[in-house]
């Protein structure tokens, strides 16, 4: 069981569920050195065909408390409002938590809705932007889990 769960898209080579060192997994390093050590880190989709994702097994497998999605297109399949600013916090709707997670005892699911670090984005560019994004994902792992 991982209380931190960082989700990511998909990997660029044929990496399956896994997050394969890349361009990505560097910038999160420069964002906090350990990141690794802080989340169970996976992919929802597991191969360049794969168009329907592994949210349910995943959220099963891992019963996070906390997600980070890792761009828009993650924090989409947790339900995220698309209008949500980058690392604000939503809370999934207890319902939600309970269709795909039930045999759990119900509980609180956080998702963090993250910029994409591959460098899609060009809010990368932006130091300002880096530094806060440094600042958000240490207060991710800072915070307090039931």
């Amino acid at each position: 069981m991982a209380d931190r769960l960082m989700l990511g898209e998909r990997s660029s080579r044929d990496g399956g569920r896994d997050v394969l060192e890349s361009a990505t997994t560097r910038r999160l390093e420069r964002l906090m050195y350990d990141w690794r050590r802080h989340f169970d880190v996976v992919n929802l989709y597991w191969g360049p065909d794969d168009r329907a994702g592994h949210l349910v097994e995943i959220l099963r497998q891992s019963r996070p408390h906390l997600v980070v999605a890792l761009g828009n297109q993650v924090a989409k399949a947790l339900g995220v409002p698309a209008e949500l600013n980058w690392f604000a916090r939503w809370m999934v709707p207890q319902w939600l938590v309970k269709d795909w997670m039930p045999h759990e005892p119900l509980r609180r699911l956080v998702v963090v809705k993250f910029p994409h670090p591959s460098g899609r984005s060009r809010l990368w560019n932006d130091p300002m932007f880096c530094a806060e994004a440094s600042w958000a994902l240490q207060a991710v792992v800072q915070e307090p889990l039931p």
